[in-house]
């Protein structure tokens, strides 16, 4: 049967909503809203709310914290983490904006509204000057302003001059609004300048000695609840 009740049941909670009780599949009608949860306790806009698959605690009017079947999320806390390692060696001679193959990572995030944090690093080895940057699909994200003919890139250019034994390091993080739930990928890439080379993960002699390292790249994701 169908019960519309307002009335304080106790000293610590008030219930003032209609209620649909059944025998069978329980009480519903519980929805409510942060601003007005179904369960508050003496502050009218401090409970627990509820939605499709969804537990809501708020306070003063502000969701606070949401439990679902992906499980516990509250703002700023991180919901899935992904990362990919590169451990081979790439070799490029390509001028322009290319892939660093092996250095891309998918996610599917739980939310529209949810925030992306992406660190990477990387090691180049090259006979001239080279950059780096994020693009996600294939759009560059994070990058620089570009007046003139100078290039739109998110770290560059760097170049260990006259010692092709050492590499550059390229490290860095960036918080991305994808605005979708379907899966997104990342990638880094390299950018050099017509008639050069370079090596990702090596030195540019790469040569066969106990002075030479390889390394390796990686690009992590993780996704902030908004």
């Amino acid at each position: 049967s169908n019960l519309n009740c307002a009335k304080r049941c106790n000293p610590c909670y008030l219930i003032d909503m209609a209620l649909n009780i059944n025998g069978s599949t329980g009480i519903s009608g519980l929805d409510g809203s942060a601003s007005a949860p179904p369960f508050a306790g003496t502050d009218s806009n401090t409970g627990i709310s509820f939605g499709t698959d969804t537990i809501k605690l708020s306070t003063g009017g502000v969701e606070r914290l949401q439990i679902t079947n992906d499980g516990v999320s509250s703002t700023g806390h991180i919901l899935q983490v992904l990362q990919t390692v590169k451990t081979d060696v790439m070799t490029t001679s390509s001028s322009g904006f290319q892939d660093i193959t092996g250095l891309s990572v998918a996610i599917t995030p739980r939310s529209n509204s949810n925030k992306i944090l992406i660190h990477y690093d990387t090691q180049v080895g090259g006979n001239e000057i080279s950059f780096v940057r994020l693009v996600r699909g294939s759009t560059a994200i994070g990058v620089g302003d570009t007046p003139g003919q100078r290039i739109a890139v998110t770290q560059g250019g760097a170049f260990r001059a006259s010692n092709n034994d050492k590499v550059t390091v390229f490290s860095g993080s960036f918080l991305d609004s994808p605005s979708t739930t379907s899966e997104t990928t990342y990638k880094l890439q390299l950018y050099l300048i017509s008639g050069t080379a370079a090596k990702v993960n090596a030195p540019f002699n790469d040569t066969n000695a106990g002075y030479t390292g390889r390394g390796i790249s990686t690009i992590t994701v993780m996704e902030v609840a908004a």
